[in-house]
């Protein structure tokens, strides 16, 4: 089947679900606002390999614009994409293995339909495992950052925690998250490197300054 055919029944089954769940669409883009939370459903088309992807997002509107950092501008919610987000995920079809989040545009219309009602019917799970982990602010995210103090994650990751701990008005935890993520970052990661220096020295500079 093709993108046209696939569009059709994505409008007519799952995008009323989402609608339903409270999101708003502009063009194949779906965003919530629940408080300081921001949740994108980004739906992306890749007509060449015959297949769709359902990617995630989940934002803060405290951190404002977040490309590797905090940019001082604020957020234009109806033009986020997933790839605008801190944190990313999708909606994974198993197709080929359990991490592949390409949906196939299949060969027949009776395949096509079938898909799109696994994807309707797996939505709620999968969505929940991925927004529910960080649904409210800020005691979700601050248990997040706690978390990553015992199980660190990649440098860049615990970095952006600094900037969601300094948000909430934790400067102790911005302080601690940066001590450990320094050890792991990159030779070549100088200015991540020279980021997590700062806070360790000066956590309020990890305090989100929204000035546009």
């Amino acid at each position: 089947m093709d993108k046209k055919f696939i569009s059709l029944l994505l409008r007519n089954q799952f995008y009323p679900l989402l609608k339903a769940q409270g999101f708003t669409k502009k063009a194949d883009v779906f965003w919530q606002v629940d408080g300081e939370v921001i949740r994108i459903v980004d739906i992306q088309h890749f007509k060449k390999r015959h297949c769709f992807q359902i990617n995630l997002g989940i934002h803060l509107i405290p951190l404002g614009e977040y490309v590797m950092g905090c940019t001082g501008r604020r957020l234009e919610f109806e033009k986020m994409r997933d790839y605008d987000c801190a944190w990313r995920g999708s909606i994974i079809s198993g197709l080929v293995n359990d991490y592949d989040s390409d949906w196939s545009y299949t060969q027949s219309e009776q395949d096509a339909i079938q898909m799109v009602e696994f994807l309707v019917s797996e939505w709620n799970r999968q969505s929940q495992l991925f927004f529910g982990e960080m649904a409210q602010w800020p005691e979700d995210f601050i248990k997040k950052a706690t978390q990553a103090i015992k199980e660190p994650l990649h440098p860049s990751e615990m970095c952006t925690l600094c900037y969601v701990s300094a948000a909430a008005g934790d400067l102790e935890l911005v302080k601690d998250l940066a001590e450990v993520a320094l050890p792991s970052v990159p030779e070549r990661a100088t200015s991540l490197k020279a980021r997590l220096e700062a806070f360790l020295q000066d956590p309020s500079l990890a305090i989100p300054q929204i000035t546009q």
